[in-house]
C-alpha cells in the first residue's frame, strides 16, 4: 500500500480501537476511481487499509436516502468510519466494516492552530539545525519502513518454512496411511478368496442336494399328475351322466310347455275373436254418433249462410252509400284545386316560352361550316373528296422513295 498511489487526502477523523487512539484518513484517487481508508495507530504506528471502488462505495448507500447523493462526501466518510473495526483474522489484523455503529465514537482531530512560526532573521546554526531535523525525519521514516518490511519478510519466510514442513509431515503421514491401508486390503483380499472357496464347496454340496430333491419332487409330481388325471376322468363321466339327465328332463319340460302354449293360444284366439266383435260393435256406434254430430253441425252452418249473405250485402250497400255521399261532399273542393293547378301549369309554360324566345332573339347566329368533312352542304363534301384524292398520290410517291 505504501508503493500505491492512494490519491489526495480528503478527510480525517480520530477513533479509539482497543484502547489505542488511531487516526483515520480518507484518500480519493480519481484516476483509479478508488477510495482508501487508512487507519494509523498513534502508539504502535501500525497502518491498516481498506479500499473501495467507486461502484462498491456507492452501493453501501443505495438504501440510505440521506447519503445516496455522491456529493455528500464528508457524511459518507463519517458513516463508514463509525462502522470501522479492527479484527484478528488468523495471525493478521485487518480493518473491516461492521453491520452497525461501533461503541467507539469517531472524533475530528484537533489540529495545532497556534504554531510558533520563527520570524525575523535566523542564523546559520539555526537553519542547519532545522535542515538536519527535516533530513532526520525522512531517514527515520525510511528506517521504520525498512524495519517493518524486514519483519514482514521474516514472518512471510517463517510462514513459508512452516508450510513446507507441514506439507512434508502430511506427505509422510499419507504414505504411512497408504502402506497400512494397502496391507489391510491384501489381508482382506486373502480372506475374501478363502471365503469364496468355502462358499463354492458349500454351493456344490447344496446343488447336489437340490438336484436329488428336485428328482424326487418331479417323480412325486408325475405320480400326482397321473392320479389327478384318473380322478378327472371319473369326474368327467359323472358330469356327462348328469348332463344327459338334465338334457332329458329339459326336453320333457319343453314338450309339456309347448302343449300348454298351444292350449293357451287357442283360448286366446277365441277370447280375441269375442273381443274383436265387441270392439267392432262399439266402433259402429261411435261412427254413427260422430256422423250425426257432423250432420247437425253442417246443417247449422247451412242455416247461417243466408243470414251471412244478407249482412254482407247490407254492409256493401251501406259502404256504397257512404262513398257516394263522401264523393259528393269532396268533389267541389278537388275540382277547384285541379282548376288552380291547370292555371299554374299554363302560367309556368308561358313564362318558359317567353324566356326561350328572349334568348333566341338576343343570341348570335351560329356560323355553319361549309368546308371539310363535317360540312352540312354537299359542295363541301365533294371538295373534301377531291382534296383527299389529290393528297393520296403524294403519299404513294413518298412510300416509293
Amino acid at each position: 500500500m505504501d508503493e500505491q498511489d492512494k490519491g489526495v487526502l480528503t478527510y480525517q477523523e480520530s477513533k479509539v480501537f482497543h484502547a489505542e487512539p488511531h487516526l483515520c484518513s480518507v484518500f480519493d484517487n480519481a484516476k483509479r476511481r478508488m477510495v482508501t481508508f487508512e487507519v494509523y495507530g498513534l502508539d504502535t504506528q501500525d497502518m491498516l487499509h481498506r479500499q473501495y471502488t467507486y461502484n462498491e462505495f456507492d452501493s453501501l448507500f443505495r438504501f440510505n436516502a440521506e447519503l445516496m447523493n455522491p456529493n455528500r462526501k464528508e457524511g459518507r466518510y463519517h458513516w463508514v468510519i463509525e462502522r470501522l473495526e479492527i479484527a484478528q483474522v488468523g495471525q493478521e489484523r485487518k480493518v473491516r466494516l461492521a453491520a452497525e455503529v461501533t461503541k467507539e465514537v469517531p472524533e475530528l482531530p484537533i489540529y495545532e492552530t497556534n504554531r510558533k512560526i520563527p520570524t525575523g532573521r535566523m542564523d546559520l546554526k539555526e537553519r542547519q539545525r532545522l535542515r538536519e531535523q527535516m533530513d532526520m525525519l525522512n531517514i527515520r521514516r525510511e528506517e521504520k519502513i525498512r524495519a517493518k518490511k524486514e519483519i514482514s519478510k521474516q514472518k512471510f519466510l517463517e510462514h513459508i518454512f512452516f508450510l513446507q514442513e507441514e506439507s512434508k509431515r502430511k506427505e509422510k503421514e499419507q504414505e504411512e496411511a497408504i502402506a497400512v491401508e494397502r496391507e489391510k486390503r491384501v489381508q482382506w483380499q486373502l480372506t475374501c478368496d478363502e471365503q469364496e472357496e468355502d462358499e463354492a464347496q458349500r454351493g456344490a454340496v447344496q446343488a447336489k442336494n437340490r438336484r436329488m430333491a428336485a428328482e424326487s419332487k418331479d417323480q412325486a409330481h408325475e405320480e400326482k399328475a397321473e392320479e389327478d388325471l384318473r380322478q378327472l376322468r371319473i369326474r368327467w363321466r359323472a358330469a356327462d351322466a348328469e348332463k344327459a339327465r338334465l338334457i332329458r328332463e329339459a326336453r320333457q319340460r319343453k314338450d309339456r310347455d309347448d302343449a300348454n302354449a298351444k292350449e293357451a293360444a287357442k283360448n286366446a284366439a277365441i277370447h280375441a275373436k269375442m273381443t274383436q266383435g265387441k270392439r267392432e260393435s262399439a266402433w259402429a256406434g261411435r261412427d254413427k254418433r260422430v256422423n250425426d254430430k257432423m250432420n247437425k253441425a253442417v246443417k247449422k252452418a247451412l242455416d247461417l249462410i243466408p243470414e251471412i249473405r244478407r249482412l254482407a250485402n247490407l254492409r256493401v250497400e251501406r259502404n256504397t252509400e257512404y262513398l257516394g255521399d263522401w264523393n259528393d261532399r269532396r268533389w267541389p273542393v278537388f275540382e277547384a284545386q285541379l282548376e288552380r293547378m291547370r292555371d299554374r301549369d299554363a302560367q309556368r309554360q308561358a313564362e318558359t316560352d317567353a324566356v326561350k324566345l328572349y334568348h333566341e332573339t338576343r343570341s348570335i347566329p351560329k356560323k355553319e361550316k361549309t368546308k371539310g368533312r363535317k360540312a352540312k352542304s354537299g359542295k363541301g363534301k365533294k371538295d373534301g373528296a377531291k382534296a383527299e384524292e389529290t393528297k393520296k398520290p403524294k403519299k404513294r410517291q413518298k412510300e416509293r422513295c
